[in-house]
């Protein structure tokens, strides 16, 4: 309706401005053939009488057979100039549609996918916000100078697992291929509160006492408020949800003898219990300031006593399907640190992928 109305007006005020021009060119005309045939009937008597007679033996350049009658010529100005008024509104009309139109269809173009725009947004602020969040988290990490790549394997790790789970049908409506994605990048956030343990004890190599314990088992606590903060000033979404779900609960134990809260069963979250799996098969294989790496087989059985235990055991069974995917993705991250190169993330992620597809 609104360039229907625009279409009008500007065809009216086009029209107007053209009719009044015409007017002004008709009374300009006029004018002149009035003043014109006023003076030759001033310079020739025989326009005075109107007798042709008159004109017999006096010379003339305008014969009778050329005369036109002022009346008639008014007459056919109006006509000429009524009949360009409406050839030239007619062509205005014609153009100015034409671009309407196409300003109309250009206009509705862009209506047409004003969800694909709003997506493509919101991914760029996505990947934004991973960013700056997963360079937090290893910022956090960098404290301890044996972890390496931990952040990169504990993202890789949780996302397989969760791949992997998804195929089974008791998982398969909890864990949506959304969830295998986020869990890859809420995971990196995990050890997040260790930003407030003194070096002191996060880089002990003897054993811990009691206090330098508890105080290191805090680092779940600080990681959350840190989250809850976050999300006061951000507000809540998917990601810091599941961030916070596994910063506060991937030490808890499946029989209620973990920490911070002692959560037990399903009372722990589902993401929680996925990094749990993962984080500790890559601290087993790790070498630490406090301990040796193990190699895959030790911590692949190590990880299947503590079933029922400090596990999932559902989870367990899904990591003992796919644990030789586990063992090539360390071994080419640890290739990498060796060549003092970054690992490639297409190659990293090519089980990863193959496991979503196949939840699909």
């Amino acid at each position: 309706m609104t360039t229907r109305r625009l279409f009008v007006v500007i065809l009216l005020a086009q029209s107007g401005c053209i009719a009044v021009g015409l007017t002004f060119q008709h009374l300009y005309v006029s004018s002149g053939v009035d003043l014109a045939t006023n003076r030759e009937a001033r310079l020739d008597p025989a326009h005075r009488s109107g007798r042709a007679e008159d004109f017999a033996g006096q010379p003339t350049n305008l014969p009778e057979a050329n005369l036109i009658e002022p009346a008639l010529l008014h007459r056919t100005l109006w006509e000429a100039s009524g009949i360009t008024l409406v050839w030239t509104i007619g062509l205005s009309a014609a153009t100015l549609f034409m671009l309407l139109t196409r300003f109309h269809k250009t206009a509705a173009k862009g209506q047409q996918h004003p969800d694909i725009e709003a997506l493509r947004q919101s991914q760029t602020l996505i990947r934004t916000q991973e960013t700056v969040i997963f360079g937090l988290a290893k910022l956090a990490d960098s404290r301890d100078p044996d972890t390496g790549a931990h952040l990169e394997r504990i993202s890789q790790f949780s996302s397989m697992l969760a791949a992997a789970l998804r195929q089974s049908p008791e998982f398969r409506d909890r864990i949506a291929p959304g969830f295998v994605q986020l869990i890859g990048i809420s995971s990196a956030l995990h050890d997040i509160g260790k930003v407030g343990v003194e070096d002191s004890i996060l880089r002990k190599q003897g054993a811990l006492t009691h206090d330098e314990r508890v105080r290191i088992q805090r680092h779940t606590q600080i990681g959350a408020e840190c989250l809850r903060e976050i999300e006061r000033r951000l507000g809540s979404t998917n990601f810091l949800q599941m961030a916070h779900e596994i910063v506060s609960a991937h030490h808890e134990w499946w029989n209620g003898d973990g920490y911070p809260a002692g959560l037990a069963g399903e009372q722990i979250p589902i993401s929680a219990r996925i990094v749990a799996v993962a984080d500790v098969y890559d601290a087993l294989r790790s070498k630490r300031v406090y301990k040796e790496a193990l190699p895959h087989e030790e911590c692949v059985r190590m990880i299947g006593e503590a079933a029922g235990t400090q596990f999932d055991p559902r989870v367990v069974e899904t990591f003992l399907q796919i644990e030789d995917r586990f063992c090539r993705l360390f071994d080419r991250f640890k290739l990498a640190e060796e060549n003092g190169v970054v690992a490639e993330p297409n190659l990293l992620t090519t089980e990863i992928k193959q496991g979503v597809a196949c939840s699909i």
